[in-house]
């Protein structure tokens, strides 16, 4: 990485960030993030950080201007997302050819650079952010709408006479308030499609007068990896992960009626489906669940080489996009999909029970490109094959091989 004489100063972000106590409510800790308001002050960021500061805006909704360093933290609004200041910096995203269970389309390696401080959420979208917004709006999902011709939310089930097939397909009466399991204020939201997604980020920027969007593929792997070029941000051993990730680990194995999860660690997370954003160890740049919980939507038109990446960290589009980009991993996911370099495929209008997303929101210190076809068609235009349900597996599930394209990446991880 060549971030060299960061990883001193976002230590400490690490060693200040709070984490959720097991009813999922996020500890005082480094105390409350700030709230932006006419007469907010500049936040200190994180100590010993370099004095550059950047502008955090003004003259929107929120009527202030003020400026902040890197490790910030802050809202634009109390139920807004709590944002962490990026700094700017380069890395060189993708996996090296060596590392472990590494897939194609995550090279070649490319260096990129991010020339522009950003905000990051510092945790996934939640089921109550997400909720603000539909009261706010009335919007009505593309699960509720049944966009691309299929009603509800993509799931797996167990079949066979002891469970031991998977079949996935869409739950009529699936949706984000009821994806099939129990979910809290704090968890990640799920069973949204990307234009949800994107009519979130849409919401909040008119809400807060700031530029809120997904962020590009790019941009996320610098966030996630915080620094590090190892497969992981806490380094390349497995053995702790279930302290840093929600997985497909044992507790997510029993629920399916398993011994233990297969290629995984043998730990427990204590989750055996999502768990409240906060309730793992942040990585060096104080973000959580960056691995894990839920696949997180970007910006990007899913390409099959990170060749054809912009090097700038912008994100890129197509005419014809049929697939975006998503990145992280999820509950559902055993340990090689959790590595930082991992991809995902996906439909855009695709919502499932794993997929989810996080916002960044641009400072005046730069405004990375928002593609020209992101603007929000409302209901995205009919294809014959855009959404795609995976087909019902014959095969037990440890030999199901590779899975179709929109089908969660590892039909042997246990659903």
């Amino acid at each position: 990485m060549h971030t060299a004489g960061w990883a001193a100063v976002l230590l400490l972000a690490a060693v200040h960030a709070a984490t959720a106590d097991e009813s999922g409510a996020l500890p005082d800790g480094d105390g409350e993030p700030t709230t932006i308001g006419p007469d907010t002050p500049a936040p200190a960021g994180l100590p010993g950080a370099p004095s550059r500061p950047v502008s955090l805006g003004g003259g929107g909704a929120v009527g202030a201007t003020m400026t902040a360093a890197p490790g910030t933290r802050f809202r634009d609004c109390d139920d807004c997302p709590e944002m962490v200041l990026l700094p700017d910096g380069r890395y060189r995203m993708g996996s090296p050819e060596g590392e472990a269970e590494r897939d194609a389309d995550e090279g070649p390696e490319q260096d990129i650079v991010i020339d522009r401080p950003i905000a990051f959420g510092r945790y996934e979208v939640t089921v109550g952010q997400f909720a603000a917004f539909i009261a706010a709006t009335d919007y009505r999902t593309d699960a509720e709408r049944g966009a691309g011709g299929e009603p509800g939310c993509l799931r797996a089930t167990a079949a066979g006479e002891t469970g031991e097939r998977i079949v996935w397909q869409y739950d009529p009466e699936g949706d984000w308030r009821q994806p099939g399991f129990e979910q809290g204020d704090r968890h990640p939201v799920v069973c949204v499609s990307w234009y949800d997604a994107m009519e979130y980020a849409a919401w909040l920027s008119e809400r807060t007068g700031h530029d809120y969007r997904l962020p590009s593929e790019a941009e996320w792997e610098y966030a996630a990896r915080a620094t590090n070029e190892t497969a992981f941000y806490f380094g390349n051993d497995v053995s702790g992960i279930c302290a840093h990730a929600n997985h497909a680990d044992d507790s997510h194995a029993r629920s399916w009626g398993w011994e233990r999860a297969r290629r995984g660690a043998d730990c427990d997370d204590g989750a055996a489906r999502t768990a409240p954003v906060g309730s793992y160890e942040p990585n060096l740049f104080s973000l959580n669940d960056v691995l894990g919980n839920v696949w997180e939507w970007t910006l990007d038109c899913y390409v099959d080489t990170l060749a054809d990446l912009p090097a700038d960290g912008s994100a890129r589009v197509t005419d014809a996009c049929r697939r975006r980009a998503a990145r992280g991993g999820s509950w559902r996911n055993l340990v090689p999909y959790i590595r930082a370099a991992n991809r995902y495929r996906i439909s855009p209008v695709t919502r499932s029970d794993f997929v989810g997303f996080r916002v960044v929101r641009v400072t005046d210190a730069g405004t990375a490109d928002t593609p020209e076809d992101t603007t929000l068609p409302g209901v995205p235009p009919p294809e014959p094959d855009v959404l795609t349900v995976p087909e019902a597996a014959s095969e037990p599930a440890e030999a199901t091989g590779e899975p179709p394209a929109d089908a969660p990446p590892e039909p042997d991880a246990g659903a």
